[in-house]
């Protein structure tokens, strides 16, 4: 049986990447086309903000993470919030918690409590610098320029005010709202049994992945990643889905 087990567990690491964030759905997306020429900001710019907007579906969502390809190798550090706002960002919802801002590639920004998008309302995220800045960083963009989509509808870039044609990349993942989420089911099956080993070898792939979902006791200490998660999430699959 230890053998049988163990050969589950080393099959499934090769999954690393589907099966981190299989438990959430794509807001909106654009991660699927190349990168491209990007928006500066901070010093030796121009840029005051550039949000990217999205409507939502008739449901309500919880936001887990806005995903952004940036560049901080200017030393540059960038604030990433959430505003409502139809046509343009008009109020602040809320600010993300950001990831330590080094080097370039993908880095996730998350909510620090539980952040509902409501159904049918325009959202933006909205990235700017911190006042005064020293240094500058990229918001990397895709080329082709390309619309993001998903289970929301994308209403549209907006630099400085003013639509904008550069489609800076992004990815918003979100879990839905009310009842329709079941945290342990990591892998987002829906034949039954929802819940069964696959979740457990998900579960272990975003932990290894460093991945918010695995977080499962919320923790803000370091490491947030550790042993009482796993304890938690074995808790969460015994209570089942509610």
């Amino acid at each position: 049986m230890a053998m049988c087990n163990r050969s589950i567990r080393y099959g499934a690491l090769g999954l690393l990447a589907a099966a981190a964030t299989a438990s959430a759905d794509t807001l909106v997306s654009n991660f699927s086309a190349p990168q491209g020429v990007g928006t500066i900001f901070g010093t030796t710019s121009t840029t005051i903000y550039k949000a990217a907007g999205f409507t939502m579906p008739a449901q309500d969502y919880e936001l887990d993470r806005v995903t952004l390809t940036m560049d901080f190798g200017g030393g540059g550090t960038a604030i990433v919030s959430i505003w409502t706002g139809a046509g343009v960002p008009q109020t602040q919802v809320a600010v993300l918690n950001s990831p330590p801002q080094i080097g370039a590639g993908d880095f996730a920004f998350t909510p620090s409590g539980t952040l509902t998008l409501q159904a049918n309302e325009t959202y933006w995220v909205y990235v700017e610098s911190i006042p005064n800045p020293t240094g500058n960083f990229l918001w990397q963009g895709t080329s082709p320029s390309t619309v993001p989509s998903g289970v929301a509808t994308f209403v549209d870039y907006i630099f400085n005010g003013a639509s904008s044609t550069t489609r800076n990349r992004i990815d918003v993942e979100g879990t839905p709202a009310g009842g329709g989420g079941c945290y342990p089911n990591c892998d987002g099956s829906t034949t039954q049994p929802v819940l069964n080993v696959n979740d457990f070898i998900c579960f272990q792939a975003a932990f290894a992945a460093g991945d918010s979902y695995a977080n499962c006791d919320g923790s803000t200490t370091q490491p947030v990643l550790n042993v009482n998660d796993f304890i938690c999430f074995q808790a969460a699959f015994a209570a089942g889905c509610r």
